[in-house]
């Protein structure tokens, strides 16, 4: 690396002067000498000696000192690797990263540019393989996601929350396959993938109701409650590299922003792909004790998927993710049985202006009634009237079979309640959705037989 250095500089000759002197690649990147001494301000020291200048290079000349200082990065870009404890880098402010390609500021959308999140942003990169030991496949592509914040203690509770995901991985949660610090910013490497949940609605607008779809249909709805059981029952202690004073404590997890976007697919696993949970940005995790006792105004989610105890600023608990869960299964099944288009024209149906303030339009899945006023009746929750209609008709749909009619009466009356406490629970859910798994694997017309109220 030194003498590729060197020689990209024309100045190989000088690889005489640094094996005499007993520098090498270890000693490698050369660090600039902070000094107050004008003659020694442009000097080079060994990473290994920070204090004492390269002998050799004192009768450089100013331009070729910092040429070399330029220069010695591109010979020095690091090599990931993808272990079972996750390994972490802390890159130098002027390292290159090893990307032949980097779509950040490519034209938008998740095959082009950085899609921004609330937490984060995420983009396709492709790694040189030379400096990859993450993926089988030499010349695959990666997905990073630059993180908002910029807090350690943050980072690293993010990361354990993960790390306990590889120790049981789950094929339907998404795999962290490094992390690194660069530049002051946090940065997460997971696997890339060809599009989310909705952009795979939308790539097909109307699905084949065949037993060999729908069945995939339902086995993907199993798998995505298994993922979330596995976050809901995680437990996991935080602690920062370096810090012992850490709690002890177990946590449990809530995932807080499961939506269509967060649902990524991969083209392997079954004939038809399979789907991941992802995005763990607004992944809380706390202490048993207290663990369905979380004030809602520290909770941020997608405003449409929001439940009700957000904006009645109740206590918010894991139930928050059945009612997201619920609102999901809710999308797909519009999408199976009545296509794409009449899935845009749900958050239409859905609309309403705000009592309050007439002018502000909402897309959520709940109303809000009563004032809450001194002598007004308390603010109360109820089931959007329009989701309710929408439910409905889904009902008398010719492709409605027993197990739409099953699903569906599973989302409405389970899972869409404006009572957190009254929501089944995740463990409760993937019993239900197996045994509908069993009924389609005995009666294959139980999931495509139309039977429409």
């Amino acid at each position: 690396k030194l003498f590729a250095t060197l020689v990209c500089l024309r100045l190989d000759r000088c690889i005489y002067g640094f094996l005499e002197e007993g520098i090498d690649d270890t000693d490698l990147p050369f660090v600039r000498l902070n000094s107050c001494d004008e003659s020694r301000r442009f000097s080079l020291c060994s990473k290994k000696t920070p204090r004492e200048p390269i002998k050799c290079m004192m009768a450089w000349g100013r331009s070729d000192v910092r040429e070399f200082a330029k220069t010695q990065w591109y010979m020095l870009a690091p090599v990931l690797e993808f272990t079972d404890d996750i390994k972490h880098y802390d890159f130098e402010h002027h390292c290159i990263l090893p990307w032949i390609e980097d779509h950040e500021c490519s034209s938008s959308g998740h095959k082009g540019g950085a899609v921004e999140g609330g937490f984060g942003s995420v983009w396709k990169i492709k790694i040189h393989p030379a400096h990859q030991r993450l993926l089988e496949c030499p010349y695959i592509y990666a997905a990073v996601k630059r993180l908002h914040l910029t807090d350690e203690e943050s980072f690293w509770s993010e990361v354990a929350m993960l790390k306990e995901f590889r120790k049981n991985p789950h094929a339907h949660l998404v795999k962290l396959l490094a992390t690194f610090r660069w530049q002051d910013r946090y940065y997460l490497i997971f696997p890339f993938a060809e599009s989310n949940l909705r952009e795979y609605w939308k790539a097909t607008p109307v699905p084949e109701f065949s037993f060999h779809n729908v069945f995939w249909v339902l086995q993907q709805c199993r798998a995505i409650a298994s993922g979330l059981h596995v976050v809901h029952e995680q437990r996991y202690t935080h602690a920062s590299p370096g810090n012992s004073n850490h709690d002890e404590q177990s946590r449990y997890g809530r995932h807080g922003d499961l939506k269509a976007e967060n649902i990524l697919w991969f083209p392997e696993g079954t004939e038809l792909g399979r789907l991941v949970i992802a995005d763990f940005g607004l992944t809380d995790f706390h202490k048993r004790s207290t663990r369905s006792d979380i004030p809602a105004g520290h909770i941020t989610g997608s405003p449409s998927y929001e439940p009700p105890e957000l904006t009645l600023h109740e206590k918010v608990s894991r139930a928050y993710d059945i009612w997201t869960l619920g609102c999901l299964y809710l999308e797909l099944v519009t999408w199976l049985v009545a296509g794409w288009d009449a899935l845009e024209r749900f958050p239409d149906a859905r609309r309403e202006s705000m009592s309050k303030q007439p002018n502000v339009v909402d897309d959520t899945f709940f109303t809000i009634m009563g004032e809450g006023s001194p002598g007004a009746p308390p603010k109360q929750a109820i089931l959007r009237g329009s989701v309710g209609s929408w439910i409905a008709d889904l009902h008398e749909m010719p492709r409605c079979s027993a197990f739409i009619h099953e699903f569906l009466n599973l989302i409405s009356k389970h899972m869409l309640l404006v009572d957190p406490g009254a929501r089944i629970k995740i463990a409760h859910l993937n019993r239900e959705i197996q045994n509908m798994i069993v009924k389609a694997e005995r009666d294959p017309s139980y999931l495509i037989e139309g039977k429409p109220f």
